[in-house]
Formats: structure tokens, C-alpha cells, sequence
């Protein structure tokens, strides 16, 4: 384990799922259940005097929080590391991936694709849509 969560619960693996503008995403391991999760780092230090971006990363995991659905990636566990200027968060692993990462591994096979593939993954995104707007 590359490091620890503050309750020692989730142990974070130096194995690196994705990045990008803003966060890092690394395979961990919950230790109580378990089960592999995904560990989100943010360095905030990177948003130090924004105040304004820190507000809206504090708010989409807060929205996150409060989203209850199966279609829905689930919130474990948030805190922020101030010995290291870290936000923290731990979700629920995806192991199948995205849109992208299918179309990329399966070129050979993309024209034969079922169009429910692509509706799911629209219908999925109208559910958080909707679960953003008011409806439970």
C-alpha cells in the first residue's frame, strides 16, 4: 500500500486508474468489506487563492453525497489531508470503464454494436441529470 486513509480503512495502491485536470484516481482497497474502491487525490495547493474553484470541487462532492441511486457511482468516505493539502475521496470502483475506453479496446467490432449499449449510457446519464435537478 502506497498510503492510508486517516482511519487506516482504505489503503491506497500506487496504481494509477486515471487523471485528469483536476484529480487523480487511484486503486485502493477498502479494508473492513473487503472490496476494491477508487481513491480520488486532489491537491488543492494547485487552487491556492481560487477560492472559487475549491467551493465548486467541495460541491460536486457534496452532490455526490447525496445522490442514492444504483445507476450511480456510490460515495464511501470524503476528508481532506491538511498535512499534505489533499482532498480525498473514496468511491465506488468501475471496473468496466467508459464510453471511450470501450470503443478504443473493441475497434474491431464497433459497427456491430448495439444501439441499447450507447442508450444505456444516455439513460444513465439522464437519471443523474435528473437526480441533480430535484428528483429522487
Amino acid at each position: 500500500m502506497a498510503r492510508h486513509s486517516y482511519t487506516s480503512r482504505y489503503g491506497r495502491y500506487s496504481e494509477l486508474l486515471g487523471s485528469g485536470a483536476v484529480k487523480r484516481m487511484y486503486r485502493a482497497f477498502e479494508q473492513e468489506e473487503g472490496i476494491e474502491v477508487a481513491w480520488n487525490l486532489i491537491k488543492l495547493i494547485s487552487f491556492l487563492g481560487d477560492e472559487a474553484m475549491i467551493n465548486r470541487l467541495y460541491s460536486k462532492v457534496r452532490l455526490l453525497r447525496t445522490l442514492k441511486n444504483k445507476n450511480i457511482i456510490a460515495l464511501y468516505s470524503v476528508w481532506q489531508d491538511e498535512e499534505i493539502n489533499t482532498l480525498n475521496f473514496i468511491i465506488e470502483v468501475c471496473t468496466s470503464g467508459n464510453l471511450r475506453e470501450y470503443k478504443k479496446k473493441h475497434r474491431h467490432v464497433l459497427m456491430k454494436v448495439k444501439l441499447s449499449v450507447i442508450v444505456l449510457g444516455h439513460s444513465q446519464a439522464l437519471i443523474i441529470y435528473r437526480c441533480r435537478h430535484g428528483c429522487v
